[in-house]
């Protein structure tokens, strides 16, 4: 009597890509897909399908394996026969874990899987690095244009106010030389004056004796003809010594018109302040060399600017340059620019009035309420004519700081 047989055939068939073998469970239930003549786990084929980077055509070698050989019923034990990929046969326990490998063919498919994601994410750090520097080189291209703007600014500033400085100092030597030949034609008119005068006086002189030499002798004449013709003489010297008479006075009348004339014509020229040619550049058309002649005007701390900077103030078309003035006027301490300032609590921009608000309180040290950033107009009108009520007041009063 044979001894029983304790151990079964069992046929595994092995994934043509992760090479792990597939329950049987999932073969008879069609889970697992046979694709020609290679099998392909349920976890790899799910992982086919949820990649995008995979296609249906990459497929792993190999070929399909029967088994090769039948064992008696009562042999001790059946021979095992091994395919290339598609089936391979081994001898188990009876009983025995048909499903013995089922872990680690879930384990290969997580492998599998996280290899796919790892390779996504490696993508999306590259793109990103690769992102990170296109917007870099952007930004850099932004910042070279932006310096170039500004030195081409600076450049055309320098430039101008080069040219201002050689227009200026032309307009010195021009002004010196015109001073010098009106100095020479002032001494000119005196001399030509003065011998005008000194030879009239002689002339003068001369007829003068003349005529009473005449009148000597028309007294001492006895006969008429004789009287006569004395008579003459003297009439024509008479005309002559008034029409002398009439010249001299002319010529002294211009004597003394002359240096008024040339003093009209070259007046003396007013010696300028420091930062004269500062407040010239607040009607430059580019606002940039504006905003730097009220800084400049600023620095000087001298009262009298405020007279140039209340129009700029309130004029300006550039929203720096009031602003700037704004604070200068504050910094010079002159309550000049106070009704300057009430007016500028009503400008369009909250910064200028913001700045014009301080200043006013640093001048009048008065802290009346206003809200430069307040959005309601008619709020912030009431609050310039309180101001304004008070200034008037004060300056009435005499009780201005």
């Amino acid at each position: 009597m044979s001894e029983p047989n304790d151990a079964v055939r069992i046929t595994l068939h092995f994934c043509a890509l992760c090479n792990e073998s597939i329950p049987q469970a999932d073969v008879d239930s069609g889970r697992a897909q046979r694709r020609k003549d290679r099998w392909v786990c349920v976890s790899c084929e799910r992982a086919m399908s949820a990649s995008a980077a995979q296609t249906a055509t990459a497929a792993a070698a190999g070929s399909s394996a029967s088994a090769a050989g039948a064992a008696s019923s009562d042999a001790p034990h059946a021979a095992a026969t091994f395919g290339p990929a598609a089936g391979r046969e081994f001898v188990a326990p009876a009983g025995g874990g048909a499903h013995a490998n089922r872990g680690s063919s879930s384990g290969a498919a997580g492998v599998l899987v996280g290899t796919l994601a790892l390779c996504v994410a490696i993508g999306g750090l590259a793109w990103w690095r690769w992102q990170r520097g296109e917007d870099q080189r952007a930004d850099a291209a932004r910042l070279a244009t932006l310096v170039e703007e500004s030195r081409r600014r600076d450049s055309d500033a320098e430039r101008a106010l080069g040219l201002e400085r050689a227009a200026r100092e032309a307009l010195e030597h021009a002004l010196l030389a015109a001073k010098g030949e009106a100095r020479e034609a002032a001494d000119a008119v005196r001399s030509a004056a003065s011998e005008g005068t000194a030879k009239l006086a002689s002339d003068l002189d001369g007829l003068r004796g003349t005529l009473a030499s005449l009148d000597a002798r028309l007294a001492a004449a006895v006969s008429k003809a004789e009287l006569d013709a004395l008579a003459g003489e003297a009439q024509s010297a008479r005309d002559e010594l008034s029409s002398l008479a009439k010249k001299l006075v002319e010529l002294e009348e211009r004597q003394l018109a002359a240096p008024a004339a040339v003093a009209v014509e070259a007046p003396a020229e007013p010696e300028q302040p420091t930062w004269y040619p500062a407040a010239q550049k607040l009607k430059s058309p580019d606002f940039s060399a504006r905003w730097t002649a009220v800084q400049e005007l600023g620095d000087s701390g001298d009262p009298a600017v405020v007279a140039y900077l209340v129009p700029v103030l309130l004029g300006d078309s550039d929203v720096f340059v009031r602003l700037a003035a704004a604070r200068v006027l504050g910094d010079l301490g002159s309550l000049e620019a106070v009704e300057a300032l009430i007016t500028a609590l009503g400008d369009e921009h909250s910064t200028v009035r913001e700045n014009a608000y301080v200043s006013l309180r640093k001048l009048t040290k008065k802290d009346l309420p206003f809200d430069a950033q307040s959005d309601d107009v008619a709020e912030r009108q009431r609050r310039i004519k309180a101001w304004q009520d008070w200034w008037k007041k004060a300056r009435e009063g005499g009780s201005t700081p």
